[in-house]
């Protein structure tokens, strides 16, 4: 490929949103699949379909998939201002998989195999990336109350959405450049302290 040829990139789509795979019959899912292109991904056009998407996917997946893909729910449903949706998702992402006596975290909600260490980062970034509405991207996020900026024109912006069950939420001792900051939420406000 030469210096100014992109990769070719394939999208399976229909009339209504992108898809998991081509002619998808949109049935069942073992974990999330198509969202992903929203979240992490963050690719502007999924984006722009999140609510369809969610709409079209989120009640197909299994029960006895993996951990993540209500964490994953949860960060979308956060970022499109449902905050219900997004506490409910946020719940059934670890509440099933916490398993007694130790409280580790289980891959499936019907095993007891611990430790599954990437739903339980999971459940951690639905908190960051969702309710904080942390965002690392190349413009300032959506609804941002705050932004940085950050290396390479990348942006570190704060587009919170917390649930009503929660009155604060605070990150203390963020290093993000050298300083190190304490980020509070109350609400939809953001205060910053830098030390």
């Amino acid at each position: 490929m030469g210096q100014d040829q992109r990769p070719q990139l394939f999208l399976p789509k229909d009339d209504k949103t992108f898809l998991t795979y081509e002619n998808d019959p949109v049935r069942s899912y073992k974990q999330a699949a198509a969202v992903l292109s929203i979240y992490p991904l963050q690719y502007p056009p999924a984006e722009a379909q999140a609510p369809a998407m969610m709409t079209r996917f989120a009640d197909k997946v299994s029960k006895n998939g993996p951990a993540m893909t209500d964490s994953i729910h949860s960060i979308i449903w956060s970022r499109l201002g449902d905050k219900d949706k997004a506490y409910k998702a946020w719940q059934e992402s670890w509440k099933p998989f916490v398993k007694p006596p130790f409280l580790l975290f289980s891959e499936k909600r019907n095993s007891s195999r611990t430790y599954f260490t990437t739903g339980a980062a999971g459940s951690l970034q639905a908190v960051l990336y969702g309710f904080a509405g942390l965002r690392i991207d190349n413009q300032k996020g959506p609804r941002a109350q705050w932004s940085m900026p950050l290396r390479n024109g990348m942006i570190l912006s704060l587009a919170p959405s917390l649930p009503k069950e929660w009155r604060r939420l605070t990150l203390r001792n963020l290093r993000i450049l050298g300083k190190r900051l304490t980020i509070t939420i109350e609400g939809d406000k953001v205060r910053v302290e830098s030390k």
